[in-house]
């Protein structure tokens, strides 16, 4: 069951790429954790990435240490650690700040390429779809932490709502107008 439900957050991470201004500002939160002058902690954006050892296409080949996905969890006992710095991320039992740089950065060039392609060839060219493809198989292994799923979630739930209240408009004046007769 456990692989199921990861399975799905990785493909809802990955439909999340394609969301216009969601990887930029995952990207914004990780800068914020790398500010020199008030440093955040990884562990507040995410847990880690999901194994390459599971055999799901596109994970990135950097491994994470066992001794590290297994401390993930216990991420309750840091209440004083509030004004600690960037070195201590590893020492909190979150996620390895090399590894997370390293991938973050693929991820940034990815997003570049890719909104490159978009601006040159539009959102449905051949070529910007293989950037936008690539950039999903890169931001899908993140596992974020349930704030900033929620946040771009939330994000997507909002578009939904809006294009139904559009659909909801459009209808109504086609049944007032008599254009399109209203079915019972």
């Amino acid at each position: 069951i456990a692989k199921r439900i990861e399975e799905g957050l990785r493909e809802v991470m990955s439909s999340l790429a394609y969301l216009p201004g969601a990887v930029d500002s995952i990207l914004g939160v990780y800068d914020h954790t790398q500010d020199e002058e008030a440093p955040g902690r990884l562990s507040d954006l995410f847990s880690g990435f999901i194994d390459p050892d599971e055999g799901i296409p596109g994970v990135a080949e950097v491994e994470m240490p066992e001794e590290v996905e297994a401390d993930i969890s216990g991420d309750d006992d840091e209440d004083d650690d509030e004004d600690s710095e960037e070195d201590d991320n590893s020492s909190e039992g979150g996620p390895d700040p090399e590894e997370a740089r390293v991938r973050f950065e693929q991820i940034r060039e990815q997003n570049e390429s890719a909104k490159a392609a978009i601006e040159k060839h539009g959102r449905g060219s051949e070529q910007a779809d293989a950037e936008q493809a690539r950039l999903a198989e890169l931001f899908s292994p993140i596992k974020l932490s349930p704030k900033h799923f929620k946040r771009l979630v939330g994000q997507v739930r909002i578009c939904v709502d809006q294009i139904r209240g559009q659909e909801k408009a459009i209808l109504l004046v086609f049944f007032r107008h008599g254009i399109v007769p209203r079915k019972t």
